[in-house]
């Protein structure tokens, strides 16, 4: 890369009104690897051909995939691509009999994919969408940077992710 070297920018929060209402500043280090951005080759294969591929091999765990979309350009460099993926669920309770095996299933996947295929995906993005239309789940894999993030509503048991250890109690004071 050239040009200036950045070390931090500043991340603001603006409500409707215009008005900051939180601020902060992220520091950049080379030392930390989801900073380690690299270079991507040309994407071997289209967008067409990238949604057949992951519609074939992708298992939702009983899940039902009702939209497939794919965007190239404008992602992180002009060949890479963006592919968001909405499954139906009936409820929160069928959710969680197969959410903590299918976010790291179709994290490894995708990377796999990616990586066999040429496709060049950036970004995937899973939504799990109830039968109210509600989004229970959304999960973003930034292939890019290796970083995930997720939101997750209320009532579901996700525990793909790593967790910190238990705290110990602490000792009572005697007197």
């Amino acid at each position: 890369m050239t040009g200036p070297r950045v070390d931090s920018y500043q991340l603001h929060l603006v409500n409707a009104k215009g008005s900051i209402i939180g601020s902060e500043t992220i520091f950049l280090n080379s030392d930390y690897p989801s900073q380690h951005l690299t270079a991507v080759e040309a994407a071997a294969v289209d967008e067409k051909a990238v949604l057949a591929i992951l519609h074939e091999q992708l298992d939702f765990l009983g899940m039902t995939p009702s939209r497939w979309k794919a965007t190239t350009g404008g992602v992180v460099r002009d060949n890479t691509k963006a592919i968001e993926v909405d499954v139906s669920t009936p409820d929160v309770e069928t959710t969680n009999r197969t959410i903590n095996r299918l976010v790291p299933s179709v994290s490894r996947a995708v990377h796999e994919i990616s990586a066999k295929t040429g496709a060049q995906i950036a970004i995937f993005r899973l939504r799990v969408i109830d039968a109210s239309n509600k989004v229970l789940i959304d999960y973003i894999l930034d292939l890019e940077t290796g970083t995930e993030v997720w939101s997750v509503e209320r009532g579901v048991d996700a525990n793909w992710y790593p967790k910190p250890a238990p705290t110990r109690a602490r000792p009572t004071p005697t007197s």
